[in-house]
């Protein structure tokens, strides 16, 4: 994309790369890749139909001047463990600030407080998210809900990877998400919202958003009391 912007050629783009590293030739460097994937995902879900009503692609949304604009996704418990614990992520891409929780399921009796509850916390216009069926009731959200294309998760990159932040620093792929309480998934969130990134000019999450007027200041948890709920 930025060499597209800056008029660069040749280039080469994702779908090219992806193309070359799943070939005979580029298989050996998967091992690198954060998935370890060396072929393409199945497209087994792709032919469902869309059941969620009143659905508006993210291209239509809005993009007003001081705006809040969010991604959601769930991050979810094997099939094969028999558990339907999963994570709640919601992230403000511009200050790469998380907030979610540890539900018991996806069922919209479920979903619905969990989601009015960060959304009754940050000052959110829009959000964006999959097309997974917890989504159907996304009217009862609290916000401006927007929906990628089928099958398209890079669509929302920013809480993709932020879930695989998660992922790599606190909870891998096959883990039991019902051994994890909230309170230590919110001390994970403490955690990531106050490390300092090179894209935030070595601000943390929190103090960008609180610049923003995205937060409002609340009483300092020291890392050493956010770390000891792990």
């Amino acid at each position: 994309g930025r060499m597209k912007k800056e008029k660069v050629t040749p280039r080469v783009g994702k779908n090219a790369i992806y193309e070359w590293l799943y070939s005979e030739y580029g298989k050996p460097y998967c091992q690198y890749l954060c998935t370890k994937r060396t072929k393409k995902r199945s497209p087994r879900r792709l032919g469902k139909k869309i059941l969620i009503p009143d659905r508006i692609s993210f291209r239509h949304r809005p993009d007003a001047p001081r705006m809040v604009h969010a991604e959601g996704d769930l991050f979810v418990t094997p099939t094969k463990l028999g558990v339907k614990t999963c994570g709640l992520l919601v992230v403000v891409p511009e200050t790469h600030l998380l907030s979610g929780s540890i539900i018991p399921d996806k069922t919209t009796a479920t979903i619905v407080p969990a989601m009015r509850h960060i959304t009754d916390t940050l000052p959110l216009d829009t959000c964006t998210f999959d097309n997974g069926i917890e989504n159907v009731h996304h009217k009862e959200f609290g916000v401006d809900a927007y929906f990628c294309d089928k099958g398209s998760p890079w669509q929302k990159p920013h809480v993709e990877s932020s879930i695989g932040l998660i992922r790599r620093w606190f909870h891998p792929k096959g883990t039991d998400l019902s051994g994890v309480p909230n309170e230590v998934f919110q001390s994970e969130l403490h955690l990531l919202n106050h490390k300092y990134r090179r894209s935030l000019g070595y601000r943390s999450s929190y103090e960008a958003s609180l610049e923003q007027g995205i937060i409002k200041k609340v009483p300092k948890v020291s890392l050493t009391k956010a770390i000891a709920f792990r």
